[in-house]
Parts: structure tokens; C-alpha cells; sequence
């Protein structure tokens, strides 16, 4: 893991990983725990359940936030390394261990937006009780990636932000789906999701990984 760190610290920006990996999430975390503290008045005990229609809105509205930021921006990480230009990986091509080093690279970034969700989802559920934040959490991220999968496929600034702001929409209606049919069929319905959400999540990474470095070995991705 320690080699994979080291590989994504020297491709990714000083710049980029102070404010997109550090600042921003931490500013982000910080208004999530003021909203959820105003509202609940603290961390709750354990066995506790506050939630209701009124957290479930408040959780849904910050998701596509955090959706929003995490496609937008990948413009400045791996943004049209899927296009035809190959933005970024041709340097990768000229050494037989480029396929291997970007493969470090991805599985970090991956790491880094799994942690950023579940982060997320983990204080909701600890303010409100609201269990159905974990499989959120996990549905957040597996919008993310699955997005970046065909986003990558473009580059330009504009087309990246434009996605960004539609993948947000797709969220909501994730988020909608869920909330309905966990309503319907209650906890069953819930471990069943959070199941779904974990094998897609799992199956989503690897194939990021493997048809990123599969573009640098020369196969089509």
C-alpha cells in the first residue's frame, strides 16, 4: 500500500491534494456534522433512531452534492484519460511498469472517494440513526465511479462539468429507489441493498482499474 501511496503523490498536484483531497472534503464534512448537529443537538446513543422525512431529505441533498464534486473534479486527476488523445497516459506507455504504476494510482483514487463516502454516510447514521446512510453511502459511490467510467471517455473542461451536474440526477433517482424500497419491504429489503451496493462497488473498481491500465498496455478500454 505504501508504493501505491507513493505513486499517487507524485502524479496527482501539491495544489490538488491541499484543497480537492484535504480542504474541500474537510469543509464539506464540517457543514454535513453543523446541519446534523443543529438538528439532532449530538451524536446520539447507540440504538437511538431520530430520522425521518426530514433527515432523508437533508442526507439526499447533500448525496448530490458530494456526487457533484467527486466527477467534477476527476478533470483534474484522470479527466479524458479514456479518449482518444489518452490524456495522461502516454508517458505510462513508454515503460513496461506504466501499466502497473497507474494501476497504483487508480486503486488510491478509488480509495480515496470510498473513504470520502462512507466517511459521509458514517457520520449521518451516528447523529440520526438513520441506518438507510450506509447503503447510501455505498450507492453514492458506486454512482461516482460507474460515471467516471464513461466521463473519462471526454475531455474539456465544460463536458466534464456538464456531466458532473447530470450525474447528480441520477443520484437523486438512486437515492428515491432506495428510500422506496426500503419503505416497502423494510430491513430485509435494506441488507439486500447494501449486498447489491458492495458486489457493484467491488465489480465497478475493478473494471476502472483494468480498463485504465488496459488502455496503457494498448487494449481497448
Amino acid at each position: 500500500m505504501k508504493r501505491k501511496l507513493k505513486c499517487y503523490l507524485a502524479y496527482t498536484t501539491l495544489l490538488y491534494r491541499i484543497i480537492g483531497v484535504a480542504l474541500i472534503p474537510c469543509a464539506f464534512w464540517l457543514v454535513n456534522v453543523g446541519l446534523l448537529w443543529r438538528k439532532y443537538g449530538g451524536i446520539l446513543r447507540w440504538g437511538e433512531d431520530a430520522a425521518g422525512t426530514g433527515i432523508s431529505v437533508l442526507c439526499f441533498t447533500l448525496s448530490v452534492y458530494v456526487v457533484l464534486y467527486e466527477v467534477f473534479t476527476d478533470y483534474w486527476v484522470l479527466g479524458g484519460c479514456l479518449s482518444d488523445a489518452g490524456k495522461g497516459l502516454w508517458y505510462f506507455r513508454t515503460s513496461h511498469r506504466g501499466a502497473s504504476v497507474m494501476g497504483n494510482i487508480v486503486t488510491v483514487d478509488l480509495a480515496r472517494r470510498f473513504l470520502f463516502c462512507m466517511i459521509f454516510a458514517v457520520t449521518i447514521f451516528l447523529f440520526s440513526g438513520w441506518k438507510e446512510s450506509l447503503v447510501m453511502g455505498l450507492a453514492i459511490y458506486c454512482v461516482i465511479v460507474g460515471i467516471l467510467n464513461g466521463s473519462r471517455h471526454f475531455d474539456g473542461f465544460q463536458r466534464n462539468m456538464g456531466i458532473a451536474f447530470l450525474a447528480q440526477v441520477g443520484m437523486t433517482l438512486i437515492n428515491v429507489l432506495n428510500y422506496i424500497l426500503v419503505e416497502i419491504a423494510g430491513s430485509a429489503m435494506l441488507a439486500c441493498l447494501a449486498a447489491l451496493y458492495c458486489g457493484i462497488a467491488l465489480g465497478v473498481s475493478v473494471l476502472t482499474v483494468r480498463r485504465i491500465t488496459g488502455r496503457i498496455r494498448g487494449q481497448k478500454g
